[in-house]
Formats: structure tokens, C-alpha cells, sequence
């Protein structure tokens, strides 16, 4: 009997492209449940859910007892019920990189028209014919401003970027970054950021700590002319506040793609004003992102299902227990194929090779395509670490298996050697000293997902050496 995938969200048609991949190798039930109760039991026997806005609550993880795992198409998690998921073995997994960029050009496209009154001119010329340079229609320079952004993350970054392509000054507030990887930004607390800026974007993610991080409170320490943009969740500023603080000109203009609760009541109190863009939380969808998600989403899905570790997992505790038995290469059922094709953080080996030799793939993502690398892990590396350019073609044995470690004691050094694994507070990361035609520079290697990190300096908490890879049988 084949497993089954219960889709959620039945006006998005998640996957539908690939349905034909799908029903291949399982049955895909699409309920259009949204309440808790009819989710409970339409997932009962479901071997994975696939998902979007739905929540997926721990009532309905725990009455799933066949549930392998849980696929986010998208980003944000916060409607999994992470902690349920992992007591329970289930995999969560998302796809976190596949529209920073995209993204951003939205939040970016919301400046810009609130501060050009874009929205405005638009419907004078609609309405009128054309529009003369009276007050209400005065428009700001971008070039010159402070942006502020809460939250420097994969988004906060591309954000960042293109404000400093059009001559802003940028800060951000992000207690988990230690340094804005390389980007001429100042970081700085939220009460800081909220009183200098002249433009403020939100890029956090929403969790029981941003949840109303940006409230009356933070709104009154805001210019009277300052722009708020948020493209990432609306929960996380507290909409009445915001309401207020727009009808009342506390603060100077809005533009939201995102809400507490979607879709919105026609009779939205924002609806209507000259000083807020309101859209329907698209900032991700462009032909171009919409493949990557569709094409991410799919893969999470088979290996799942094919009893693997996908690319994108999101509730990595679960691998720091044993993934059905002891680790051992010859108990896996390999597959050989080029080296594009393995998942990143994987563990590999080279076919027709007898000296044992156990390597992760990792990726970087260039300007203009991605990067394939291999870095040994067993036999562990003694004093280096050296990340291996390897060509796409290349053909590689697959072993399904995921990089783990035994934790160090903490060690006072602010920078690790080459060949250390060390934890920060963003994850636990291994040192490597990229191929020479590189310029040997330094590179970080997220031990869970395989990805290849900044190369900045970072304060670290614990160094350890002690590796391991973790195989399913």
C-alpha cells in the first residue's frame, strides 16, 4: 500500500505540477480542513502532511501515528507545532532560501512606493488625468536615509543590500548575528534602531519572543514621518497599535504584506488609506521563486519518504538521536549519481575506492550558479580540513547519512583551527580551509544542513573535534 500525503490549503494547489512525481510513490488526499478537529481526523492515517498556512497543531501531529514528516511550503514555521513533531520523530522540513531575494524586492518595491506616493499618483491620473506637485503628494529621497532593519537574516540581508545600493545608511537589530557579514551595517538594539531610522523593515522570524515586538511603545519611539514595511509576520507588530498609530500620523506610512490573521475582512481599518500599501502576502511569488519552492518542496517530500534526511530540515534536535540504529556505512542501501544530485549534508563516498574515506557534501550559492564542495569527515581529519571543489559530474556514492559530533568542553578561544567544530548561537559549524584556487580562504560549514557559511571571524562557545556520521539502516 502506497504511504499517504495529506495536502492542506486546497486553493493553493501545492505541487500540483509535479502531482504526476507524487502519486508515483504515494496517494495525495487534499482536505480543505482548516479547524483543528477535521484536521485531527483526516490526518489519522497520513504518513506526511504537506502544508502552507494551515496549523498544524500537536493534537493533530499525536493523532497521526504514521506521520513521518511535515513539509512547509515556505518559510516560516510557526504554525508547526515544532516541539510536538520532534517528541514524536517527525521531520519538519521547509524551504528556507529559495526567495530571500524575491522577498526582498517586495519589501523594497513597498518603500519605494510609500515614499514615492506611488499608490497616490496612480489613482489621481486614473481619476483625474494627471496630478500637480501639490503637499499631500510630496514624495522622499530614499538616497541619504537610515533604514532600520529588525532582523538580519537570509531577507535582512538582501534587504540591506539593496538599501545600500541606493545610498542609505543601515542598521539592524539582530541579537543572534554577530557580524553583518561583510555589509557596511551597524548593528544596534531595537530602541536605538526605531529612534535614527527614517524607514523600518521587519525580517525576524515570529516566535514567542517577536511575537508584538514592535508595539505602541516601540511605534511612539518612531520619526513622525518614518515608514513601517513588514514582509515577514504580522504578529510580530501589534496591529491595533499600528491602526492607532497610522490614523493618529504617530508614524508616517505602512506597507504590509502580511497580517495576524488572513485573508482580511473587507472592512480592513487600513483599507482605504493614502499612507498604506496593503498586499495579500505574495512578496514571494514571481515565476522565478515559485519553481524553486515548487522544486524544494518535491524534494523534501521523496526523501522523506525514501527514509532520508531532506536538505531542509527544520527541527534538527531530532538528529542527535540514533536514526533507526547503529551507524554504520555498510548497512546502507547506496546510491550512486553526480555530485549536483546528492543533497547537501548528506554523507558520501567516492565509488571504487577502498581507503573508507566518508565526506559531506556542501553548497555554496555564487552569483551565477552553486558551488559543489566535499569536506571529509571519517577518518576525522587531523589538522585540516580542506573543502574539495568538486565537478558537478563527478559521480559520488550516496549515503544518506547527516554529520553529528560529540560535544566538547567550553574552550576560552574566540577562533577555532582549522578542522574544529564549534558552536555559536546561530548552530554548530566546522572550520575548513577552502581549495587553493579559492585563495585558501576560511569557510564554515553548518554541520546539520551542509551549507556553506561567512567567513567571518565568530565567537564561539564550545570547540570539539570528535566526529561522527549518523547512517539510517
Amino acid at each position: 500500500m502506497k504511504p499517504k500525503i495529506l495536502r492542506t490549503d486546497a486553493e493553493l494547489d501545492i505541487c500540483e505540477q509535479y502531482m504526476n512525481r507524487l502519486t508515483a510513490v504515494a496517494d495525495v488526499v487534499t482536505t480543505a480542513h482548516y479547524d483543528e478537529a477535521g484536521l485531527i481526523e483526516a490526518a489519522r492515517d497520513a504518513d506526511l502532511i504537506l502544508t502552507c498556512y494551515t496549523a498544524i497543531t500537536g493534537p493533530v501531529i499525536e493523532a497521526a501515528t504514521r506521520l513521518k514528516g511535515i513539509v512547509k511550503y515556505g518559510v516560516g514555521t510557526d504554525a508547526i507545532d515544532l516541539e510536538t513533531a520532534s517528541r514524536n520523530d517527525v521531520i519538519v522540513a521547509n524551504c528556507p532560501a529559495y526567495g530571500s531575494d524575491t522577498v526582498a524586492d517586495h519589501a523594497f518595491a513597498l518603500l519605494i512606493s510609500l515614499a514615492r506616493k506611488v499608490p497616490e499618483l496612480d489613482r489621481a491620473m486614473r481619476a483625474q488625468g494627471w496630478a500637480w506637485p501639490i503637499p499631500e503628494l510630496l514624495g522622499l529621497d530614499l538616497s541619504g536615509k537610515t533604514m532600520g532593519l529588525v532582523g538580519l537574516g537570509r531577507i535582512g540581508t538582501c534587504m540591506a543590500r539593496r538599501c545600500l545600493g541606493f545610498g542609505m545608511t543601515v542598521l539592524a537589530c539582530d541579537p543572534y548575528i554577530e557580524d553583518p557579514d561583510g555589509l557596511d551595517v551597524r548593528l544596534c538594539d531595537l530602541d536605538e534602531l526605531l529612534r535614527l531610522s527614517d524607514f523600518v523593515s521587519v525580517h525576524c522570524v515570529l516566535t514567542p519572543e517577536t511575537k508584538g515586538l514592535i508595539g505602541a511603545r516601540e511605534l511612539g519611539m518612531m520619526k513622525t514621518d518614518a515608514l513601517l514595511i513588514d514582509v515577514s509576520r504580522g504578529a510580530i507588530v501589534d496591529e491595533a497599535a499600528l491602526i492607532d498609530a497610522l490614523q493618529n500620523k504617530i508614524i508616517g506610512g505602512a506597507g504590509f504584506d502580511v497580517f495576524p490573521d488572513e485573508p482580511l475582512d473587507r472592512n480592513f481599518p487600513l483599507n482605504g488609506m493614502d499612507n498604506v500599501i496593503l498586499t495579500p502576502h505574495l512578496a514571494w511569488y514571481t515565476r522565478e521563486a515559485f519553481q524553486r519552492v515548487e522544486e524544494q518542496t518535491l524534494q523534501s517530500i521523496l526523501d522523506i519518504l525514501a527514509g532520508k534526511i531532506p536538505k531542509n530540515l527544520k527541527n534538527t534536535e531530532i538528529l542527535s538521536r540514533p536514526l533507526g540504529g547503529a551507524a554504520t556505512v555498510a548497512s546502507v542501501d547506496t546510491v550512486t549519481r553526480p555530485a549536483f544530485d546528492v543533497p547537501r549534508g548528506h554523507a558520501v563516498a567516492r565509488p571504487g575506492t577502498d581507503d573508507g574515506a566518508v565526506f559531506i557534501k556542501a553548497e555554496r550559492q555564487g552569483t551565477e550558479y552553486i558551488h559543489h564542495y566535499l569536506i571529509q569527515v571519517t577518518p576525522a581529519p587531523a589538522a585540516e580540513a580542506m573543502l574539495i571543489y568538486v565537478d558537478p559530474e563527478d559521480l559520488l556514492v550516496d549515503l544518506g547519512g547527516r554529520v553529528s559530533f560529540t560535544p566538547g568542553t567550553p574552550d576560552e578561544a574566540t577562533e577555532p583551527a582549522v578542522g574544529h567544530i564549534f558552536t555559536t548561537a546561530k548552530g554548530t559549524y566546522l572550520k575548513v580551509t577552502e581549495d587553493p584556487k579559492s585563495q585558501k580562504m576560511f569557510a564554515y560549514i553548518d554541520t546539520t544542513t551542509g551549507e556553506v557559511k561567512r567567513r567571518q571571524e565568530r565567537k564561539i562557545t564550545t570547540v570539539h573535534m570528535d566526529w561522527r556520521v549518523v547512517l539510517p539502516l
